[in-house]
């Protein structure tokens, strides 16, 4: 007798998916979606120079993708003062 195993889901926060709930969006992180898109918008260049072009050489990856990501885990962590290891598991990567 076999046995279909179900796929375990995985809960991770991530841009993509919060951004479809803009009232959650702003409960967790005390923003706006749109607030939150002109502070990275705001902060991209500077991201470019002082991390992505020094990161083009090899090396281990970044877990989070995208300045969008890093921002998001940044004000979780100002907004709750959570421990860096459970931002770990809320940010983690399957």
């Amino acid at each position: 007798m076999s046995r279909k195993r179900n796929k375990k889901r995985s809960f991770t926060l991530n841009y993509k998916h919060l951004v479809k709930k803009p009232q959650v969006f702003r409960r967790l992180f005390g923003i706006s979606v749109d607030e939150f898109n002109e502070i990275v918008e705001r902060c991209y260049p500077l991201w470019q120079v002082r991390v992505e072009d020094p990161k083009k050489v090899s090396g281990r990856p970044y877990g989070l993708k995208g300045i969008e990501e890093h921002v998001l885990c940044l004000l979780l962590y100002y907004r709750s003062y959570i421990t860096h290891t459970f931002l770990g598991v809320l940010f983690s990567r399957p």
